[in-house]
């Protein structure tokens, strides 16, 4: 597992070099393209691999389970969307357009709501990017144009506060609107056997991926309690820490943290959607892994495509700054 994660790290690292953000978009929206109908075609004409067995009717596609399918199906519409507004293309936008579409439907069939919800999300953060380019159309001077970003970028941060404040303190009865369970399938209910997993090893963790092994630590503190067996922790940041520890959950988060305010600053610099895919990615990513293990998993597009955004952000930052070492160096040279 650690030989492939590390393959996943050099194939993310190679696409950020090979590849600028447009045409990675593209690359993804072909890739969504072909997953989207691999899916339809294994659910209509496949059931039996297409159609999950312990969800009656639910679509399954090419994945493992429901809600892989409509997790899949969210991104695929948050790269086709973003490669959409970039692309100058009318028929290249009408077959996203397209695709945005055939995947929704999908997400519907799939009958995952953790899906409908990453969508909900990235179809706000979409509107959020439209709307915001449209309110800088109204100034013009850079002093009106800095008041107009401090003042959005207040106001988005102050709603999205009112926003988590109603939804912590009324999470029973949004389940209940949505019909789920508010122990999430017994989520929360692995994750207290886990908080006693970690404190074991609390610093390093149990070592990448050996936790869910057949003679891991799983047999101890987790599958004993429970009727039923579960591959993951079903949470990436309960994960990283079984795997690495809380030291490397720490440098994951801030490696996160770093990334995104990185790309949040060149999009307040410069508005321009290669620079806020990466936002809504990221986001999109940390609210995943509330409930699915894919933060840093193996042969996993999601972490290749984190890795990527990483490595651009750390070569775009290196350049500008030899860039300007270079300037402030050449005047000098030419005094001497």
């Amino acid at each position: 597992r650690s030989i492939a994660f590390t393959g996943t790290l050099i194939f993310g690292i190679y696409l950020s070099i090979k590849y600028d953000m447009k045409q990675l978009l593209f690359v993804m929206s072909m890739v969504a393209w072909i997953t989207i109908i691999l899916s339809i075609l294994f659910s209509v004409f496949w059931p039996e691999i297409g159609i999950s067995r312990l969800h009656a009717g639910a679509w399954k596609g090419v994945f493992s389970f429901k809600n892989d399918l409509g997790r899949y199906m969210a991104f695929s519409i948050l790269f086709m969307s973003m490669s959409a507004l970039i692309s100058q293309s009318f028929l290249y936008r009408v077959s996203c357009v397209i695709g945005i579409i055939l995947a929704f439907c999908v997400l519907l069939l799939s009958d995952s709501m953790t899906g409908l919800l990453l969508t909900l999300f990235i179809i706000c953060m979409i509107f959020i990017k439209l709307g915001y380019s449209v309110f800088l159309r109204s100034f013009s001077t850079p002093t009106q144009l800095l008041n107009a970003k401090a003042f959005f970028f207040l106001s988005a941060f102050l709603l999205t506060f009112i926003l988590a404040l109603f939804l912590t303190t009324n999470l029973e009865v949004l389940f209940n609107l949505i019909g789920r369970s508010p122990n999430l399938t017994e989520r929360t209910l692995i994750w207290s056997y886990l908080f006693d997993a970690i404190q074991e090893r609390p610093l390093l963790g149990f070592g990448y991926g050996t936790f869910w092994e057949d003679l891991g630590a799983s047999g101890e503190f987790v599958l004993p309690y429970l009727n039923w067996n579960p591959q993951s922790a079903h949470n990436g940041y309960l994960e990283v820490c079984l795997d690495i520890g809380a030291i490397g959950l720490t440098a994951t988060c801030l490696l996160i943290i770093k990334t995104l305010l990185s790309y949040l600053l060149r999009w307040m610099k410069e508005d321009k959607t290669q620079h806020y895919f990466p936002i809504v990615f990221l986001l999109t990513l940390l609210i995943t892994n509330i409930t699915v293990s894919s933060l840093l998993t193996q042969n996993n597009l999601l972490t290749i495509i984190f890795v990527y955004l990483v490595a651009r952000s750390t070569i775009k930052e290196t350049q500008s700054y030899l860039m300007y070492n270079s300037q402030i160096n050449f005047p000098h040279q030419q005094n001497q």
